[in-house]
């Protein structure tokens, strides 16, 4: 007798978890919703002259020399500054466009240096400037050539100078 109840009890909970079980899948899901998303900023540059639109570049592209000594003058220490010409024929650092290089790269074996200064609208296709690189001691390692800000909008001034080994 005993077995029997056994069996009948035993019977009566596999049919109660396996309805339930069952019963648990088959009852509709709430989908929680869930709070909206901030909207994502569109990033942009700053523009150089307080202008809101970023259109144009001046870049820089510093060759090292071979014999570097790299040991006591690593690439983060070198300073850069973009100068600008007067009618007397005087040269002044250019606000905000002064400081270290961005990043380096491999070209042809030899490191290069680069920096990207951005241009404002109203600042197209004037000049003169000139890209000077200096050392942590102001001492000056390469001058560029004087250039011109880009003319057209989104267009890029490319300069290029050679490093003396820093002293």
């Amino acid at each position: 007798m005993r077995t029997h109840w056994q069996k009948v009890v035993f019977g009566l909970t596999v049919v109660v978890v396996v309805g339930l079980g069952w019963g648990a899948t088959a009852l509709p899901r709430v989908a929680a919703d869930l709070p909206p998303r901030p909207p994502t900023p569109t990033p942009s540059s700053p523009a150089t002259s307080g202008g809101p639109e970023v259109t144009a570049s001046v870049a820089l592209r510093a060759a090292f020399p071979d014999d570097w000594p790299w040991a006591e003058v690593g690439w983060q220490d070198v300073w850069t500054r973009v100068e600008w010409q007067d009618p007397e024929g005087e040269w002044h650092a250019v606000a905000g466009w002064q400081g270290t290089l961005d990043a380096v790269s491999m070209d042809d074996g030899t490191v290069i240096g680069h920096k990207t200064w951005w241009v404002d609208e109203a600042d197209l296709g004037t000049g003169p400037f000139r890209w000077v690189v200096l050392d942590q001691e102001e001492t000056v390692l390469g001058m560029s050539e004087p250039f011109s800000l880009p003319a057209l909008r989104k267009g890029t001034t490319a300069v290029e100078v050679g490093l003396d080994g820093a002293r």
